[in-house]
């Protein structure tokens, strides 16, 4: 019979943090001096080589003494270092950082004592961001105009071909501003085709759960997204107007404030169309509501693009909204294809009943 003989089990000694912290200080403050040796040592190489020169070459000293600022940019730096590294070495204990992390932050509770009022607070981050883009492009598009349009009108043959392709009145402030302001429907419609595509997420996702479960119908919280998407934009468009007509106004160049906001607004029918589209693919076809929101803003620009280029039949160019949308600021608005396409933006979408409701 064999016998094992097993040693007790001896104690581990575990170093405090303190101790631990206070090893790793020593090694960043060894690193340091080393960086800081190194440092000092080209320092010094670099001094000794530029005294040899001079000594060899007086007339060098000249063309030697503009080094006298990178070294001493140099010295400073070391001496930044030298300091630096035992300052942040000795802070590295815990909670004892340079800077405090806060272990939480107070409760964001506006906007949230209603439907219509979470409709605004889930937009507001998106619209800050389109905003900013849809912004910064109309701004350099203003400060552009002036420069674009003299080009233009000293090259008659490219505002030809231009023209040709559906962009014509290009030669002028105003005809330039009415051809970009066409193209804003495009981001605009993208943008309200985004938001209903996000609150069909949203609610797929579950997101929505604590909002859906309440004595609330799913028709007014579909209202109350269309609603707050529909004064975003509004104001996406107003951005796009105050953008352009900044810019013009910082180089001289002329086009009233009021021409530039209602060029803008002029493009917003567009947008109300691709709002309606995808409303109805909201009630019919849920997953593809932000696919089927662009195709009139889209797809309707490339077909004007195509058929005015390819010289297709009238009746094909039509079915464009675009082609019913009128140059402005550069004439007036067309009020009757307005109507038309505003009248058509509201498609019911099937009601179905909210979980929790039971309607």
């Amino acid at each position: 019979m064999t016998a094992t003989i097993v040693s007790p089990a001896r104690p581990v000694s575990v170093p405090a943090p303190g101790r631990a912290v206070s090893r790793l200080a020593i090694r960043q403050i060894r690193r340091g001096g080393l960086i800081v040796v190194a440092v000092t040592s080209g320092m010094t190489a670099m001094v000794a080589a530029t005294f040899d020169t001079v000594m060899a070459d007086p007339a060098a000293a000249g063309s030697l003494a503009a080094l006298a600022v990178p070294l001493m940019v140099l010295l400073a730096a070391t001496a930044a270092m030298a300091t630096a590294v035992p300052v942040a070495a000795a802070r590295r204990e815990v909670r004892g950082g340079l800077t405090a992390v806060r272990a939480g932050r107070p409760a964001r509770l506006g906007l949230l004592g209603g439907v219509e009022g979470f409709a605004v607070r889930r937009v507001l981050r998106p619209l800050a961001g389109w905003a900013l883009g849809i912004g910064a492009y109309f701004l350099l598009i203003g400060l552009t105009a002036v420069s674009v349009t003299e080009f233009l009108a000293g090259n008659p043959a490219m505002a030809g071909q231009a023209a040709e392709a559906g962009f014509a009145g290009l030669g002028s402030v105003t005809g330039f501003a009415a051809t970009l302001f066409a193209l804003l429907a495009m981001p605009v419609s993208g943008f309200v085709a985004v938001r209903l595509g996000a609150f069909v997420a949203a609610e797929s996702d579950r997101r929505l759960v604590l909002l859906t479960a309440q004595p609330i119908s799913r028709a007014r919280l579909l209202a109350a997204e269309i609603a707050a998407t529909t004064a975003a934009a509004v104001t996406l468009v107003t951005v796009a107007g105050l953008a352009t007509w900044s810019g013009v106004a910082a180089i001289g160049g002329d086009l009233p404030l009021t021409a530039a906001l209602q060029g803008v607004w002029n493009t917003l029918p567009v947008a109300a169309l691709s709002l309606g589209v995808s409303v109805l693919a909201t009630g019919w076809a849920p997953r593809r509501a932000g696919t089927v929101g662009a195709l009139p803003a889209v797809g309707g620009f490339l077909l004007l693009v195509i058929a005015e280029s390819v010289g297709a039949p009238s009746w094909v160019r039509e079915i464009s909204p675009y082609a019913h949308l009128a140059p402005v600021p550069l004439t007036g608005a067309d009020w009757t294809a307005t109507a038309v396409m505003l009248a058509g933006r509201r498609p019911a979408a099937p009601r179905r009943p909210s979980r929790g409701t039971g309607r």
